[in-house]
């Protein structure tokens, strides 16, 4: 998984159940996730998901999750509740 803005609980939990099926799963945040009051990088840090920030770039902004072999999903969306709940936003699967 890519971001921009990671603060989904929902997304997170999925994360780290996933993790504990065995799934290699690796989150890559760009460098305002570190500051971000709600990000969810320490709760996936906490519960052993590999967090790397990108802080190479002025902005890290996309927006991506490899699901498996076959299952891309990217777009406009942040994984937020504001992208869920109110923004205008698009997703790709």
């Amino acid at each position: 998984m890519q971001a921009y803005a990671f603060t989904s609980t929902p997304i997170a939990r999925a994360l780290i159940q996933a993790k504990q099926r065995g799934v290699d799963v690796k989150v890559l945040l760009d460098k305002t996730q570190v500051k971000t009051k709600y990000s969810s990088a320490t709760y996936l840090l906490n519960n052993a998901i590999w967090v790397r920030i990108d802080a190479h770039p002025v902005i890290a902004h996309n927006k991506v999750i490899l699901v498996d072999n076959s299952t891309l999903i990217t777009g406009s969306f942040n994984f937020t509740k504001a992208a869920n709940d109110k923004n205008a936003e698009n997703l790709w699967a």
